[in-house]
């Protein structure tokens, strides 16, 4: 062997190590010619730490291809050493975690064919060098962190680029028109950065080989002003997204694009009719047309023969659902003014689909029994329509295969059905807002994988149900306004759920004391711990596209978060027939933002330990028997309140005066006649007031949780507010 090659950490077990005793060439990932390595596949081998640690790689002259995609090198920058590598043709660093600029000697490889990048954290500008490799044909930069303006590439008759990605960057101001000579080019992804000014498509015609064009999600204004005699010279693309491109109509060209299979122009301003000649491209497989302002369809969709995935979401659809392609898979009609009842038609076109969506319209009448025959569905989501009548019991069937399934805001009556049985898929079951009666089933136990249960504003009457004991990873439970009765909570102590972080029992009958709290695991974290991975509640579908869900929380007004942030946790107790003290172990939910105790009958002092609640943003005792003084831990501890109601108690003492309590109007300490001081009008004796007594946190507030101002945008939800 003339090349060493020595790694000081652990790879995997089938490539540790590598010295010139080692019949290297016969190891999966090696590639030999003539006794020399010339090619090492390294993709996925868990490699970690800096390059330090593959010096060695360096000395392989002769290597022509080289993966290192999907390891971590944590932020380590791009060694200089690569120019070394004279004879690469392949390099593909990607998904590897790799940090800085791209250096100098990369522009170096002169024998460079393929050089990809994309999902590292590189930064800086793009080398305009990198255009002059001669031989250079697939350029990946996608998904990093580059700024600054691209430059024009020089010599572009000269390219070979055929693939040419920066997509997802914060590259800005106008695109180079010498991008739009590279004639051989056959994709083209620009997506996702600041790119602006205006962009006529006409210059499109010169790259006559492309094949996939991505320009959405600048600030850019996409223009057409081709005639029909141009048509002819427009090139053939089988992908075309011009999502959030500022359009104001369906540009003619797109007549002519017969080998169009994938047309995004979702997030424009697209006016009026979705034209007949464009439901005439009987090669579409995807269609998105999402978030325009489109009212009618002039023709039938079923002539795309066909399409697979279909979004008309968020538009003004109105009048009746039309009939769906006979192998249509994906359908989004949510956030329309469709009226009608569902076609059986409609309905029988959905034996392929995965996900369908009449979220938001004015859809009425009875599910029909038929959608049952839909068995591959994993999202369906009916919610708010004005269905009527009960529930199809065939709908128990499909839990096998169904991820979603949301009823939400209907006026649906009768119980919900009872056959959770066998291996249920289900992760989001949302019942809630109708005009259901009955138990919960029982049988939701078998659902040992859902995530969210919404039965909230029905007519359901049962108890608290521990028999869900086995659902490990509940997040969301919510059975506000229905008639439940009895203790909250579980005397069995392995009833933990330990990823639980909303839970809303409100406006019920419940009563006896508090509960002691088991195993909320999620809502005791340590706030860094807590903060550490910003996620939301969604699931993907179809490996490709992703059901987010939504829920209505009510305290001091009502809002809907539409994405709901894993670390947001919220309890809401409020309105049941609760008594006794507030347990101190309640000061141990050190993750908790929302806490609702109100309307109930609790007594006993409010206890110093909830001090310990740092991330509290809604504080909500009010119309209890709470008796004493308001400890002045929690004044000092609580720093994060932006609402506080302790109205309507039994308190007594000096408000205090320090921190955010000096930000709340008389109306949060109104009702209590012992209580004195600002902001009542109520004057205190004369009293020297003591210091805040100390109490021990384990972590001092992280500058993330500034970001998470409850009555603020930046915690990332929308907010809709209901009179």
């Amino acid at each position: 062997m003339k090349n060493n090659l020595v790694f000081s950490s652990d790879l995997s077990t089938k490539l540790v190590y590598w010295n010139q005793s080692a019949d290297c060439c016969l190891w999966e990932g090696v590639n030999c010619a003539e006794g020399r390595v010339i090619g090492l596949d390294l993709t996925n081998e868990s490699i970690s730490g800096g390059l330090d640690n593959l010096s060695s790689l360096f000395n392989l002259s002769y290597l022509q291809s080289l993966n290192l995609a999907f390891n971590n090198f944590n932020g380590s920058q791009i060694p200089s050493e690569f120019d070394k590598l004279a004879n690469l043709n392949y390099l593909n660093l990607s998904n590897a975690g790799f940090d800085g600029q791209i250096p100098m000697a990369i522009s170096h490889l002169t024998r460079l064919v393929t050089l990809d990048l994309h999902y590292n954290s590189l930064n800086g500008s793009i080398p305009i060098s990198l255009f002059s490799l001669p031989l250079l044909q697939t350029l990946q930069l996608s998904n990093n962190q580059f700024s600054g303006q691209l430059n024009e590439i020089l010599n572009v008759s000269s390219h070979l680029l055929d693939t040419l990605d920066l997509s997802s960057n914060n590259l800005e101001g106008p695109i180079p028109m010498s991008v739009f000579e590279l004639q051989r080019l056959k994709i083209l992804s620009l997506s996702s950065n600041n790119f602006n000014g205006s962009l006529q498509l006409n210059v499109i015609q010169q790259l006559s080989n492309l094949l996939h064009l991505d320009l959405s999600y600048n600030r850019l204004l996409i223009e057409y002003n081709g005639t029909n005699s141009s048509f002819s010279s427009f090139p053939q693309i089988a992908t075309l997204i011009l999502a959030s491109s500022k359009m104001k109509k369906f540009h003619d060209f797109l007549r002519n694009q017969s080998k169009l299979t994938y047309l995004d122009l979702s997030d424009n301003q697209i006016e009026g009719d979705i034209p007949n000649w464009l439901l005439k491209h009987r090669n579409l497989i995807g269609l998105n047309l999402s978030f325009n302002h489109l009212v009618t369809l002039d023709g039938p969709l079923s002539n795309l023969s066909s399409l697979s995935v279909l979004d008309l979401s968020s538009n003004q659809l109105q009048g009746q659902l039309p009939n769906l392609p006979p192998f249509v898979t994906y359908v989004d009609f949510s956030s329309n003014n469709f009226s009608s009842v569902i076609p059986v038609s409609t309905i029988d076109s959905l034996t392929s689909a995965y996900f369908f969506s009449l979220s938001s319209n004015k859809v009425h009448g009875s599910i029909p029994e038929s959608i049952c025959n839909a068995t591959y569905l994993q999202v369906l989501d009916l919610s708010y329509n004005l269905f009527n009548g009960k529930i199809p019991q065939c709908l128990s069937e499909m839990y096998r295969t169904l991820l979603v399934l949301n009823l939400r805001r209907n006026k649906l009556i009768g119980s919900i059905p009872d056959s959770f049985e066998g291996n249920c898929s289900l992760r989001t079951l949302d019942f809630s807002e109708n005009l259901i009666r009955g138990l919960l089933p029982k049988s939701l136990a078998n659902c040992t994988k859902l995530e969210a249960l919404n039965i909230g504003n029905n007519l359901i009457e049962d108890a608290f149900p521990c028999y869900l004991k086995n659902t490990s990873m509940l997040r969301i439970l919510v059975l506000r306004s229905n008639n439940f009765t009895g203790p909250v909570g579980c005397s069995e102590p392995n009833v933990t759920w330990p990823m639980l972080q909303i839970v809303d029992i409100a406006s019920n009958n419940f009563t006896g004391k508090l509960p002691k709290i088991y195993g909320w695991k999620a809502m005791m974290d340590d706030e860094i711990e807590a903060q550490s991975e910003h996620t939301h509640l969604q699931f993907e579908v179809l490996r490709q596209y992703y059901y987010q869900d939504s829920i209505t929380i009510t305290f001091n007004f009502t809002m809907e978060l539409v994405k709901i942030q894993n670390v947001f946790t919220v309890i809401d107790f409020s309105s049941n027939n609760l008594e006794g003290p507030i347990p101190e172990e309640f000061g141990g939910l050190k993750s908790l933002y929302v806490l609702n105790l109100s309307h109930n009958a609790l007594t006993g002092q409010i206890p110093p330990s909830l001090a310990n609640l740092t991330l509290l943003e809604s504080l909500d005792l009010s119309r209890n028997n709470l008796t004493g003084e308001i400890p002045m831990q929690l004044a000092d501890g609580l720093t994060f309140l932006s609402f506080l109601d302790l109205s309507f108690n039994q308190l007594v003492g000096r408000i205090p005066q320090i921190k955010q309590f000096t930000t709340f109007s008389e109306a949060s300490f109104a009702g209590n006649k012992g209580l004195c001081g600002f902001p009542l009008q109520t004057e205190c004796p004369y009293a020297e007031p003591a210091s805040p007594p100390t109490f021990e946190r384990s972590h001092s507030n992280s500058e993330i949780v500034n970001d998470w101002d409850f009555m603020r945008v930046e915690l990332d939800l929308f907010l809709v507010l209901e009179l």
